[in-house]
C-alpha cells in the first residue's frame, strides 16, 4: 500500500513536470525571439518555431544535428572553434551578426549566446537570434537621407512641438554664419531680425500648430547682423494618431535675388549715373502730385531748368 501511494505521488509529480515542460515550449513557441540549445558536442537539442522560421529549416532537419547545418561551409572551421572556446570559457556573449538563410539569403540579426546547467552538471549553449534586418535598412535609409539633407544647399531646420531646434544641416550654418553647435538647443528666434510685430509670428505658429503648413518670405540676421531674406515652408511633422511632434522648415536663400529685383527696380526709375529720376518716374510724380492736388484743391507748379552741355554728364 505505501509503495502505491509513492508511486501516485511520483506519478503525480511527472505529471506535473511534463506539464510543466509542455507549458514552457509552447510559451518558448510564441515568442518572436528565435531560440536554440546545442549540447556541448555541438548538437541541437531544442529550437524553437522562430529559429526555424529565421534559418528556414524545419525542426527534424536540425534537431540532433550538429551546429554546423546552418553554418557555410567555408565558415564551419572557424564556427567549430569558436562553439568549442565559447562551451570551455565562462562568459556571455552579444552582438549583431549577419546569418545566411537555408535559401542562401543574408539577413542581419541580434545574438546572444550564454552557457546554462542542468541538474547533472551538463553544460548547454543557449543562444537567442532576433531578426532586425529592417532595422537596419531603416536606420540605413535614414542614414542616407539624413546624408542627403545635410548635403544640399536648401535650408532645413527640424524643432520639436515648442520651437527648440533639434537638427539644422550646414546649408543653415552657412547662411546664418551660425555653427551647428550653437544653434542646437536654441529657437528659430536666434536669427530674427526685429522686422516683424508679435501679430506676425503668432500667425505663424497659429497656422503651423492648427496642422497646416507654413510658407512666407521671411526677413532674418545673421550672427553678424547682416540680414538675408529667406523663402520659407514649415511643415508639420505627424504622428500616425495625427499628434504633431516635430516642425521642419525648409528653405532658399533669395538675398541675392531680392538685392537684384531691387536694382532693377531702381534703374527702370532713376539715372544710373545721377541717381535723379529718369523720364518714367518723372512723369509718376508728376502726375502723382497732380493727383493729390486736385484731391486737396490746390495748384501745382512745375519748373523746367536746362543744365548746359549735361549730356556731356549723361
Amino acid at each position: 500500500m505505501h509503495n502505491h501511494l509513492e508511486q501516485r505521488d511520483k506519478l503525480k509529480e511527472i505529471t506535473h513536470c511534463t506539464n510543466q515542460l509542455k507549458l514552457l515550449i509552447s510559451a518558448f513557441n510564441a515568442l518572436e525571439i528565435a531560440i536554440c540549445i546545442m549540447d556541448r558536442e555541438g548538437l541541437f537539442v531544442y529550437v524553437n518555431d522562430a529559429y526555424c522560421r529565421i534559418y528556414g529549416y524545419e525542426k527534424d532537419e536540425l534537431l540532433g544535428q550538429p551546429f554546423h547545418v546552418i553554418v557555410p561551409p567555408d565558415e564551419r572551421e572557424k564556427a567549430w572553434y569558436g562553439h568549442n572556446r565559447f562551451m570551455l570559457e565562462d562568459r556571455v556573449y552579444a552582438g549583431e551578426r549577419i546569418i545566411k538563410q537555408k535559401n542562401g539569403k543574408n539577413i542581419n540579426v541580434f545574438v546572444s549566446v550564454t552557457k546554462i546547467e542542468d541538474d547533472m552538471n551538463n553544460y548547454y549553449k543557449l543562444v537567442t537570434l532576433t531578426d532586425i534586418t529592417e532595422k537596419i535598412k531603416a536606420e540605413l535609409d535614414v542614414k542616407k537621407f539624413m546624408m542627403a539633407v545635410g548635403q544640399t544647399v536648401d535650408w532645413v531646420v527640424i524643432t520639436n512641438k515648442d520651437g527648440i531646434i533639434e537638427y539644422a544641416n550646414d546649408s543653415v550654418a552657412r547662411i546664418t554664419g551660425y555653427s551647428i553647435e550653437e544653434i542646437i538647443g536654441k529657437t528659430p528666434s536666434i536669427w530674427k531680425s526685429y522686422k516683424y510685430n508679435r501679430d506676425f509670428y503668432k500667425n505663424i505658429w497659429d497656422t503651423i500648430l492648427s496642422g497646416k503648413p507654413y510658407q512666407n518670405v521671411i526677413i532674418n540676421r545673421k550672427k553678424n547682423g547682416e540680414l538675408f531674406h529667406l523663402n520659407q515652408s514649415i511643415s508639420p511633422l505627424k504622428s500616425e494618431d495625427g499628434e504633431i511632434l516635430y516642425f521642419v522648415s525648409t528653405g532658399k536663400d533669395i538675398t541675392e535675388n531680392v538685392v537684384l529685383e531691387d536694382k532693377l527696380n531702381y534703374l527702370s526709375h532713376y539715372d544710373m549715373i545721377t541717381g535723379l529720376p529718369n523720364r518714367t518716374e518723372f512723369s509718376r510724380k508728376i502726375t502723382q502730385a497732380i493727383a493729390n492736388a486736385e484731391m486737396k484743391n490746390r495748384k501745382v507748379a512745375i519748373l523746367i531748368m536746362d543744365i548746359n552741355k549735361f549730356i556731356f554728364v549723361t
